[in-house]
């Protein structure tokens, strides 16, 4: 059996390096089209559309979130390389403490500000390779258990989906039941009017008769009753198959046409409430199939 994915899922993932600690998220809910969005530290930024095009292929369908975090241990003496350019520093700090004299202001602040200039201080970025190597690693551990929890979600879909299509089932066994008590109910009910009327009106019973007969095949649900058995047969056979929840999706509009149909026709109240206990069903089963990638 081919193995239904739900859209929403969640996996997490981590691993320790001797300085950093490396995290890994990924989210998704339903979407009609794939939206994601990806954070990264300041070391992957330039990894982004990498990770983008790894997503698109893997995720496929969904509104996905990915996170990824680099933390460093407490103890680590390892770390980006904080520098100050001091010749920068001293220039902004004679040229301000000039300032400060001239206006006479208070110059507690003056080393704060002096911090701030641009390109007073930076950080020393060493190469990324290791970090992107652990930063795939992580993200793969944390696609398992996502890919893990979306094939739960779409099995317990699955096993709710297969529950619906054997509930339509289920009344549309009994509409063939029924049906055999409504046509009855309707030879009936044209013998008993006719009964009425001969008696009083002029007619031509070969032209009744053929009117009749029209009237009975348009009444008939035979054609609706097997398509319907198909589509419902179909559905069970792609979910065993290469479904999608696209596919799954068309197979119950197809679904829906023929109760529609044959709801239209039955004029019956006995086999209306079947119809609407299938419709029933169908609802449950396009909102179940929105979840589906």
């Amino acid at each position: 059996m081919n193995q239904i994915k739900s859209m929403t899922g969640y996996g997490t993932a981590e691993i320790n390096t001797p300085n950093y600690t490396y995290k890994a998220e990924i989210r998704s809910l339903n979407g009609k089209f794939f939206d994601c969005s990806i954070r990264l530290p300041k070391e992957l930024r330039d990894k982004e559309t990498e990770i983008r095009q790894w997503a698109t292929a893997q995720i496929a369908r969904g509104t996905v979130q990915i996170n990824i975090q680099k933390e460093s241990f407490a103890n680590n003496t390892t770390q980006d390389n904080f520098q100050i350019n001091e010749n920068l520093a001293l220039s902004y700090h004679k040229k301000l403490k000039s300032l400060v004299e001239t206006l006479k202001v208070p110059d507690q602040y003056l080393l704060q500000y002096i911090l701030a200039m641009p390109e007073v201080t930076s950080f020393e970025i060493s190469d990324n390779t290791e970090d992107w190597k652990n930063a795939q690693s992580v993200l793969e551990h944390a696609f398992i258990k996502f890919n893990q929890f979306r094939q739960q979600e779409g099995q317990a879909t699955a096993n709710n989906l297969s529950q619906c299509i054997n509930a339509i089932q289920k009344h549309l066994n009994l509409v063939v039941a029924v049906d055999i008590e409504r046509k009855s109910h309707i030879q009936n009910k044209l013998e008993q009017a006719v009964s009425e009327i001969k008696d009083r009106v002029s007619f031509d019973s070969g032209r009744f008769e053929q009117e009749l007969m029209f009237y009975l095949e348009k009444a008939d649900i035979g054609e609706e009753i097997q398509r319907l058995q198909n589509h419902l047969e179909y559905f069970l056979e792609t979910m065993d198959g290469e479904s999608s929840g696209k596919k799954l999706g068309f197979i119950a509009q197809e679904i829906g046409r023929e109760i529609n149909t044959m709801g239209s026709k039955a004029n019956y109240f006995a086999m209306q409430k079947h119809v609407v206990e299938m419709k029933d069903q169908l609802e449950k089963i396009k909102e179940q199939c929105l979840n589906l990638i």
